[in-house]
């Protein structure tokens, strides 16, 4: 498990993923806990999005697809199906972490643009992420061929060497972390 800061991990695509329950190509509900690290305060209210990490050719770019509530002890978000083509990797993979940003956030579902969007950011969930898998063809990547096909939930689990991978979990099961950047967890998949 690697320590590394909100901003550093979204930019540089070191978020985890997620997979278990979902995986039939439809939507999918996803929940859990909001904890605090390091002395951080959840706040009472908040929204959850799920930011996805993309490189289409032209860059790596986060796109926002999926969001709901978030309390202080808890959130939700609904992920609908069919996953845009736009949020993974030429419609056959695709990554996303659910975050934490205030209630009177905007951000639409698209490119996230915003310069501020990762500054903004109160919490995330870097242990867990949704993972999205277009085909049933072997791809390679030990850990992403356990997934189903579709939209699915996993957990990190920390490599001795290289990078870290996941494993299927139900998608009720995942922890956001509110505090100091520097002491949230992410899974440093990539």
């Amino acid at each position: 498990m690697k320590r590394v800061t909100i901003g550093v991990a979204v930019l540089a695509c070191a978020l985890g993923a997620c997979s278990g329950n979902g995986g039939s190509g439809g939507s999918i509900d996803v929940s859990g806990t909001v904890t605090a690290v390091g002395g951080g305060t959840p706040p009472a209210s908040a929204k959850a999005v799920v930011v996805w990490t993309v490189d289409a050719g032209q860059g790596d770019h986060l796109y926002k697809y999926g969001e709901g509530p978030a309390t202080a002890t808890s959130f939700s978000v609904r992920v609908d199906a069919p996953l845009p083509v736009e949020a993974t990797l030429g419609g056959i993979v695709s990554v996303g972490i659910p975050v934490l940003i205030p209630s009177s956030a905007s951000v639409p579902n698209g490119v996230v643009t915003d310069p501020n969007f990762v500054g903004g950011v109160l919490g995330i969930a870097g242990q867990y992420a949704i993972v999205f898998r277009g085909n049933a063809a072997p791809t390679g990547v030990s850990w992403l061929d356990q997934f189903s096909v579709g939209l699915s939930c996993g957990q990190c689990v920390a490599a001795t060497t290289g990078f870290d991978g996941f494993t299927p979990v139900p998608c009720n099961q995942m922890t956001m972390q509110v505090g100091p950047q520097t002491a949230i967890a992410v899974c440093n998949w990539t």
